[in-house]
């Protein structure tokens, strides 16, 4: 049985806006089935047509008009077994990316485009045209570009705004379907995959490569069951699979996801009501019952299970693409919850058995071949970093920083009085070239001991990012000392002495006059008493000058400053 179903710091964001021009003809062949909002500098996206003709008509190739910004890569049918011939030419200071088949196209077909962007470092306004025309191979030359206009059957235009945009610092793995590795997760490891079990298993997914496995526990013959297959549709949509011996079933998106730009899939399955249901970002997209497959998930195909990424059984269907922010639950999450995924440095779910980052420095759970690292992207790995606190005659002076892409909506400022229930307290605008953020508060109520804080920014990739909870005690003592290192000046070790007149959390930060962080040191709790950190800079490859180091406790927090002179 085999389902292969019919998909450093400024560079360049492409919106596209999709405005469909009045045909030539009275019901025009082609039409525009999707195409991306936001694609980013030399990463490759697809957009999908839908070719519909009469039985007379004779069309048999797509004539793209392209800035010099864009390359046609490819034009192929998904459920057709027709062929294009390519050429590109330059007329201009436009190209034209030429796409022809010697027979005329079937009377109906879907198309898939892959474009790539160059690099772009001003905003501008830019175009596509598409045209459908009648063509044969000898009459591909410059002067036809002047009359495509006239021998069109259809034209589409695509109105396109390049401005520059961000690069985020987040890395992803990198697949290459042509270095076939084998890399998957064993169930001791991780979330036992059975339809017998309660799971979750969700992803951050980019790729142009249809028809290709994302992740597998199914070893491919037919005899055997499996709980999860999930695949790049030869369509471009996305489906999850499960099956007992000679038989499955497929949840579909009703979107495209092979699209090449980010989007968060998640797979759920609740074995009390017997479901499994398919979320693409964090929309429910399909569901589909598995009481009939339980009986097959006894403990011996439970215990040989592997997760596969990236192939299936690791011999065939290699995928072509990124991934990141693996993650497995040994329960179903709720819509609510996949709405707004969380980002890793917030996972906190004892349920939570593997979180793979696909980091350099993280120790990955996976077995065998690992997948390149690169850069990525995604703007959902943004992070708001340094959330602390300071109490200033009675008013309370928040501090974050935050370097995300420049659509960024701003930020909303959230408190609470017990650190579950959170209300909007202020917004702070967003701007590109800066980094650090400040916002003022002062509680009315001052029978208060302690608030809580959080930083909410708005992003274009996702609904919402949140911050870490910040605990601020509000009494007029300070329940903590942070000393003066010594020695001071030093060279290279010094130490940093602190103490706690009761119990709490601490975390010692130690960072550079422009506010790169060094080192982190965090204790979720600590209990009352005098405390010594030794700090080496040669540890660090650090050089001369003024370092701060900063103690924040759940009663706020100080600063001080220390001097490295070699």
């Amino acid at each position: 049985m085999k389902h292969s179903l019919s998909q450093n710091f400024f560079s360049t964001l492409l919106f596209v806006q999709l405005i469909l021009v009045s045909p030539l003809v009275a019901q025009t062949p082609l039409t525009l089935s999707h195409a991306p909002n936001t694609v980013h500098d030399g990463e490759d996206f697809n957009i999908f047509f839908k070719f519909d003709a009469s039985t007379h008509d004779t069309a048999n190739a797509l004539i793209l008009d392209l800035p010099r910004s864009l390359q046609a890569l490819r034009l192929y049918a998904t459920d057709s077994p027709v062929k294009f011939s390519a050429k590109t030419l330059s007329y201009r200071n436009r190209t034209y990316g030429i796409f022809f088949s010697s027979e005329p196209l079937p009377a109906s077909l879907s198309l898939v485009l892959t474009l790539r962007p160059s690099e772009s470092f001003s905003e501008r306004r830019e175009y596509i045209q598409a045209h459908l025309v009648h063509l044969h191979s000898r009459e591909v030359r410059p002067a036809l570009m002047d009359t495509l206009d006239a021998i069109a059957l259809a034209r589409l235009t695509l109105n396109l705004t390049l401005q520059p945009k961000w690069r985020h610092d987040n890395t992803a793995a990198s697949f290459d379907s042509l270095a076939q590795i084998n890399v998957f997760l064993p169930n001791q490891r991780a979330a036992v995959l059975s339809l017998q079990r309660n799971f979750t298993a969700e992803f951050w997914l980019r790729s142009t490569a249809l028809g290709r496995t994302v992740l597998s526990t199914w070893s491919g013959a037919a005899s055997d069951a499996y709980a999860l297959e999930v695949e790049l549709l030869a369509d471009g949509r996305l489906g999850a699979f499960f099956g007992t011996p000679f038989s499955f079933s497929r949840l579909v998106s009703q979107t495209f996801v092979g699209d090449g730009t980010w989007h968060h899939c998640a797979v759920t399955h609740d074995s009390a009501q017997s479901l499994m249901r398919l979320f693409i970002d964090g929309v429910l997209h399909d569901s589909a019952r598995t009481q009939i497959h339980r009986a097959a998930f006894t403990p011996s195909v439970e215990r040989r299970t592997l997760l596969y990424l990236g192939s299936r059984a690791g011999r065939e269907r290699f995928f072509h693409g990124e991934l990141d922010e693996l993650k497995l639950y040994r329960r179903a999450k709720s819509a609510q919850e996949l709405a707004n995924p969380e980002i890793l440095e917030r996972e906190s779910d004892a349920s939570l058995l593997v979180s793979e980052s696909f980091s350099l420095s993280a120790r990955s759970a996976l077995v065998g071949e690992r997948p390149e690292i690169v850069r990525t992207s995604l703007a959902a790995a943004t992070r708001i970093r340094e959330l602390r606190a300071e109490l200033q005659n009675g008013t309370i002076q928040l501090s974050w920083e935050f370097t995300g892409p420049p659509n960024t909506s701003g930020f909303t400022i959230e408190r609470s009085t017990n650190g579950t229930t959170f209300q909007s307290i202020g917004t702070v605008a967003f701007s590109p070239t800066q980094s650090f953020y400040r916002f003022t508060d002062q509680p009315s109520d001052a029978a208060l001991k302690v608030v809580f804080y959080r930083i909410r920014a708005n992003l274009p990739a996702r609904s919402a990012l949140f911050s870490s909870t910040l605990k601020v005690g509000l009494g007029t003592t300070k329940q903590f000392s942070l000393h003066q290192n010594t020695p001071n000046p030093f060279n290279p070790t010094t130490t940093i002495v602190y103490e706690l007149f009761s119990p709490s959390s601490v975390e010692l930060v130690i960072y550079n006059m422009l506010g790169n962080e060094i080192t982190r040191i965090r204790h979720d709790w600590q209990p009352a008493g005098l405390y010594k950190y030794v700090f080496n800079a040669a540890d660090f490859d650090l050089s001369s000058g003024i370092y701060l180091y900063r103690l924040q406790t759940d009663t706020g927090s100080e600063t001080r400053k220390m001097i490295l002179m070699k």
